[in-house]
């Protein structure tokens, strides 16, 4: 997760972006204000493969986050050829505990990167792949969020 994250982090970086990293339980999540947050972890060991992201369901901000999501849906799997994994999104990860500690206006969404059972080369030994879906997801998002209309639901 560390790898994929650092070099998402540089393409976001080369791109203009300001970016933080943090780890899960870092005190700087409380009250965060930032353009936006994704926590980015590798599911379960089992044998299967794909992606997922979500939010919390009952965001105020649930608009903004289904952006979120539409523009991971769009340029992760793109970038890595993973299928969306949508039925194993669990509770954990809708009611994910930084989203109850982050500002209010603070846009976030979990993602499982795949699966270290059937998606572990791509994640341990091609991280630059994930690390280009992820870093192309966020500034569609970013992009989106800084357009003076944003009407248009594609990514």
């Amino acid at each position: 997760n560390a790898t994929v994250t650092e070099l998402a982090a540089e393409r976001l970086r080369r791109a203009g972006a300001d970016v933080l990293i943090l780890q899960e339980f870092d005190p700087r999540l409380a009250g965060l204000q930032a353009s936006v947050l994704l926590s980015l972890h590798a599911d379960s060991c089992i044998d299967a493969s794909g992606y997922k992201a979500a939010h919390h369901p009952l965001s105020p901000l649930s608009t903004s986050e289904d952006q979120l999501v539409a523009c991971i849906n769009h340029f992760y799997p793109a970038a890595t050829g993973l299928t969306e994994h949508s039925n194993t999104i669990t509770h954990n990860m809708t009611d994910y505990h930084a989203f109850r500690v982050i500002d209010r206006q603070t846009p976030a969404a979990i993602m499982e990167m795949g699966f270290l059972g059937g998606d572990q080369d791509l994640l341990v030994n091609h991280p630059e792949i994930a690390a280009q879906g992820i870093a192309d997801s966020l500034l569609c998002f970013l992009q989106q969020e800084s357009e003076p209309n944003p009407a248009s639901s594609e990514p």
